[in-house]
């Protein structure tokens, strides 16, 4: 009887925790529209004695420090 009572406290603590993880990171779709307008920039201009050139080398996407839940999957946001 005691094995079952601390079996249904683990399932319980487990489902508890799960809940936890899955709601600490914002959802994508909870952030203002306001907010990501814009996002993600794509730059190819930079900026050489004054006049602005056109970079059409290899690029690398950058990522914000802030996480989202895409499918309770924590990610970063792309931000360009």
């Amino acid at each position: 009887m005691q094995n079952e009572q601390a079996h249904e406290k683990m399932k319980k603590m487990e489902q508890d925790n799960l809940s936890k993880k899955q709601n600490l990171f914002p959802r994508a779709t909870d952030i203002p529209q306001t907010i990501l307008k814009g996002t993600p920039c794509i730059q190819t201009g930079y900026l050489v004695d004054g006049e602005i050139r056109i970079w059409d080398g290899p690029r690398q996407e950058v990522l914000s420090p802030v996480w989202v839940a895409d499918n309770n999957v924590p990610k970063p946001l792309p931000q360009g």
